[in-house]
């Protein structure tokens, strides 16, 4: 089975059109999107000029199937993080509650997981995030579960690729990582995000019955020295990173993507090797 694109019957909606629905208009170009977001235009084939947290903007919204929710807050506070998972997650959905929507997809984050010494979740462990982060992705979540909508949440690990470099900039500078034992990091690049969104509603618009959350990672979960240590050998600085011989106050968690991928979902990029390899790859390219 190969990951699949939504036919061009199907109206899509991407509240909050960002980096991610950027993407996946790349990878389907002919699929039936529309955008709606603040700015006055967009690549999309359609656009809504809206302001999620503005409800007057999405008033008589046109039908849509299925509606992809990718915001993002503009900056990272407890307020900001409220107002875009909380507050824009309610007044998008109150704008919906007239429409047979067939499902509401929302952008999570395996943020709103507590666990932080090493244990393993997936979609059924114990959601009791300590962040602010955390516990405001998981109260947009439960919006999103007491409506009457037909939802899947996708909990994101650690999105990188394209334009999202943290690690990286990490190693350029220097960076200090404790490892005794180093912290787990679960990572996925962005093209398998936009992929697996456009995948999910492909196959529900071909009548598979789809889970109500799924964790979304690559195969290879690690430490981060690891990561670290990878990515400055393709640098070619080694030397940028310092192992610490102690051990961290939060040892992560790993995540298990096993019912990602019962649903056929074909990772473009199952480690993070493969991911910062091209990724670097693409930078050196781009800058000689």
């Amino acid at each position: 089975m190969t990951n699949q694109i939504p036919g061009a019957s199907a109206k899509i909606l991407i509240a909050g059109f960002g980096a991610l629905g950027r993407n996946m208009l790349k990878q389907a170009p002919h699929a039936n999107i529309t955008s709606l977001n603040r700015a006055s235009n967009s690549p999309a084939p359609h656009h809504i000029q809206a302001d999620l947290l503005k409800p007057e903007t999405l008033l008589d919204l046109p039908q849509f199937d299925y509606v992809v929710f990718t915001a993002t807050p503009d900056e990272r506070t407890e307020s900001a993080y409220k107002t875009t998972y909380v507050e824009a997650t309610n007044n998008l959905l109150f704008a919906l509650s007239k429409q047979a929507v067939k499902r509401f997809y929302f952008v999570s984050s395996t943020s709103v997981y507590g666990q932080h010494q090493g244990e393993t979740v997936d979609e059924v462990s114990d959601t009791a995030a300590t962040s602010f982060s955390g516990k405001a992705i998981r109260r947009g979540e439960e919006l999103v579960n007491e409506n009457a909508i037909p939802s899947t949440l996708i909990r994101f690990g650690g999105i990188y690729g394209n334009g999202r470099s943290m690690l990286i900039r990490h190693v350029k500078a220097g960076v200090d990582v404790a490892n005794q034992p180093a912290p787990i990091t679960n990572r996925i690049h962005e093209d398998d995000c936009a992929g697996l969104l456009l995948h999910l509603v492909a196959i529900a618009q071909q009548g598979t019955d789809l889970a109500p959350c799924y964790v979304a990672v690559d195969d290879d979960g690690s430490n981060k020295a690891a990561v670290y240590q990878f990515i400055a050998e393709q640098l070619n600085c080694p030397q940028q990173v310092n192992l610490l011989p102690e051990r961290p106050s939060n040892l992560g968690k790993r995540c298990n993507n096993q019912l990602m991928k019962k649903t056929g979902y074909q990772l473009l990029y199952p480690s993070y090797r493969s991911g910062y390899l091209h990724m670097i790859n693409r930078m050196k390219q781009e800058s000689s």
